[in-house]
């Protein structure tokens, strides 16, 4: 048996599918990464639009949703040795695989939104027990709370994709270059949709009577998407408003934009790329993220995660004004800003730090084995 650096590792990456969202685009560049350090990365999910995206790397990929006969087949084959789930439906799949064919599991909580019995699963006996990753801090208490103990390590942000480009959005968008343009971007499902409802809300009373010149971009997909477009075709503010879809170009919008009205990833991604985030998440409202409050924000995983204002109309709007009211920012800021993220978040650190968990957990199981 070789010690821990000798180990071989081969992953598998569960998705429930391939869809555009933080948590996924978080699993492309975390194997996009791993695949650069040497590590055989496979990856499995139902199809989506983004799976394209993963076939430009040089890693296999299976959609259990269609095989799943064969699944398990084709995860000895490939002498697959470690598993790293991060959804719920996935998730609780691969555990099941993990017990069946005795594989360690790896599980990144990306939220305070997994079901308790998904939870209550990670407590069942393994003969090498899960490691949990947590990607912020208030996740981190929350499964405290729960009796689930967790390693903190941030969403891992490939800061050389997510930089400053030179773009012609706005020309295609037929967006005047004199214009302010804030940017949404989410899944428009559950308390991500309600964010956007009441963003166009707040834009359509208040922000757009005040700052005339400013338009706004919402882009991503989800099972409320079409609602939200209808919405936008039944307002008085027609031609300042633009949905636009899921989109595979997001660092090229961030660099469009003046502001982005997110959180979570989105917020990490568009600071990379050196524009203002305006955070707002599904437990409240936080506001301008600044050099000043960068850490604390993240405390907070920009209000994604742990309340800091309240989610309401109200408080968008003030939030919004007051990031609009900002004179424009020297370079020095944006540039600033974008270091915190490479310090902390830059994707191959954060790989470094998970390819040492998969490690050991292979390394526990060659020992397990041998008793």
């Amino acid at each position: 048996m070789g010690s821990l650096d000798d180990q071989e590792v081969r992953v598998l990456m569960m998705l429930d599918a391939f869809d555009i969202g933080g948590t996924e685009t978080h699993v492309l560049s975390l194997t996009q990464a791993l695949l650069e350090q040497g590590v055989s990365v496979y990856v499995a999910g139902d199809s989506g639009p983004l799976e394209s995206k993963f076939r430009m790397l040089s890693c296999k990929i299976y959609n259990y949703k269609i095989h799943s006969q064969k699944f398990e087949d084709w995860i000895r084959i490939n002498k697959i040795n470690v598993i790293h789930a991060h959804m719920e439906s996935s998730g609780i799949y691969a555990m099941q695989l993990c017990r069946k064919l005795n594989i360690p599991l790896i599980y990144t909580i990306h939220g305070i939104y997994y079901n308790d019995s998904v939870l209550s699963k990670l407590l069942l006996k393994y003969s090498i027990k899960p490691t949990i990753i947590s990607v912020s801090i208030p996740v981190q208490k929350w499964l405290e709370k729960k009796g689930l103990y967790s390693s903190y390590i941030p969403n891992g942000i490939d800061t050389k994709e997510f930089s400053v480009k030179k773009s012609d959005l706005r020309e295609q968008l037929d967006i005047p270059e004199h214009s302010k343009v804030i940017l949404y971007a989410s899944r428009l499902e559950e308390k991500k949709y309600e964010i956007c409802k009441l963003l166009l809300m707040a834009c359509e009373q208040n922000v757009f009577e005040a700052f005339p010149d400013v338009r706004l971009l919402i882009a991503g997909g989800g099972m409320n998407a079409e609602e939200i477009n209808t919405y936008i075709n039944q307002t008085n503010s027609l031609k300042r408003i633009q949905y636009i879809g899921n989109r595979n170009d997001m660092s090229d919008l961030y660099s469009t934009c003046d502001y982005v009205v997110g959180t979570g990833r989105v917020a990490l991604e568009a600071i990379s790329c050196e524009c203002p985030v305006i955070a707002i998440g599904t437990m409240g409202t936080f506001g301008l993220v600044t050099p000043d409050n960068f850490r604390k924000a993240m405390r907070y995983y920009f209000c994604d995660h742990k309340s800091y204002l309240p989610l309401e109309q109200n408080s968008i709007t003030k939030a919004v004004i007051e990031g609009l009211c900002l004179k424009e920012q020297d370079i020095h800021w944006s540039k600033k800003m974008r270091r915190e993220v490479i310090k902390r978040m830059e994707i191959s650190i954060v790989t470094t730090e998970i390819i040492q968990i998969y490690k050991k957990k292979v390394w526990e199981m060659e020992v397990c084995e041998l008793r």
